[in-house]
């Protein structure tokens, strides 16, 4: 069961970031990993014993283009000291953090909380507001820094992009604004295809009468037309 202990709680609204399968396995279920700004979280994975916090996030959304989230979290592995029997700091390397991370499903809440029913170890959620869904681990940036009491952390930052960021990975994916679905793009397309063998005729073809138009029904009730033209 992993714990979690309140760290730094100022504001009534906090982020969190759940940490799903790969997008390269979505059907291997493996262990979810939910962390909360400002909240350090211990957890297992592989015989190990991580301690996980979510330092700072900013998303980015544009148009036309994929929407980021820039996240830094700090990461840390405890192992418990026998002769002592307290838990000691040890550091993951670059690659566990990766392996650990990349390509992960990513899913962004805010969560309202309660400030006056919430306790040191414990959160009172009211509600919790999803922000981005179904997003990707694209990039991860590992650094080691030293905290206040010289021991070493992992620093990882993470790129996180919505799924429409993987078609412009892709040389034959294209996007097209503004632009007729059968002159702007599909008869422009079919040219860069090569010739059949008696090459007089392309290898793509498309039929404009076969296109479907989309049409657009708006119903407005009598009511709200009378009270719109009686508010003029």
């Amino acid at each position: 069961m992993a714990e979690q202990k309140v760290t730094n709680t100022v504001a009534s609204y906090l982020y969190s970031l759940d940490f799903g399968n790969t997008i390269t396995q979505p059907a291997q279920n493996i262990d979810h990993i939910t962390i909360r700004q400002g909240l350090e979280k211990e957890f297992y994975d592989a015989a190990r014993h991580y301690s996980i916090m979510l330092r700072g996030l900013k998303m980015t959304r544009k148009i036309y283009q994929p929407n980021t989230i820039e996240a830094e979290l700090d990461i840390k592995v405890l192992s418990e000291d026998n002769d002592k029997k307290v838990l000691t700091q040890t550091t993951l390397s670059f690659q566990q953090v990766t392996d650990l991370l990349m390509r992960r499903f990513v899913t962004l809440s805010l969560l309202d909380v309660d400030l006056n029913k919430s306790t040191e170890t414990d959160l009172h959620i009211d509600h919790t507001y999803v922000i981005a869904k179904d997003y990707y681990v694209h990039e991860v940036n590992p650094q080691l820094r030293r905290d206040v009491n010289m021991k070493a952390v992992m620093n990882v930052k993470l790129t996180i992009c919505s799924m429409d960021k993987l078609m412009t990975l892709n040389k034959y994916s294209r996007a097209y604004t503004a632009k007729k679905l059968g002159s702007g793009i599909l008869e422009r397309e079919c040219k860069d295809f090569d010739y059949v063998e008696n090459g007089s005729e392309h290898l793509i073809k498309y039929n404009k009468e076969g296109l479907q138009r989309l049409r657009y029904i708006q119903k407005i009730e009598k009511q709200t037309i009378l009270s719109l033209s009686g508010a003029v």
